[in-house]
C-alpha cells in the first residue's frame, strides 16, 4: 500500500502547484498594471503541461497500484 500511498500524495501535491500557478497567473492577468511578456506566458504553459503530466503520472501509478492489489486479493482467495 506504500506505492499507492506515494501516488496520491505525488498527485495531490501536483494538483496543489497547478491550482497555485493558475491563482498566480489568473491575479497577474487580471491586474491592469502588471504586464506579462511572451516569456512569462511561456514559462506558465510550460509549468502547467508539467504539473498536468505529473498529475497523470500519479493516477497512472495509483490505478497499477489498486489493479496489483485486487490481484494479490483475488490470488490469495483461491
Amino acid at each position: 500500500m506504500e506505492a499507492k500511498e506515494k501516488a496520491d500524495a505525488d498527485s495531490s501535491v501536483a494538483r496543489a502547484r497547478l491550482d497555485a500557478i493558475t491563482a498566480a497567473h489568473e491575479k497577474l492577468t487580471n491586474d491592469p498594471a502588471t504586464k506579462l511578456t511572451d516569456q512569462d506566458k511561456l514559462d506558465y504553459q510550460a509549468a502547467c503541461v508539467d504539473v498536468e503530466m505529473r498529475v497523470m503520472w500519479g493516477e497512472k501509478m495509483q490505478t497499477e497500484v489498486t489493479d496489483a492489489s485486487k490481484d494479490l486479493e483475488t490470488a490469495t482467495e483461491r
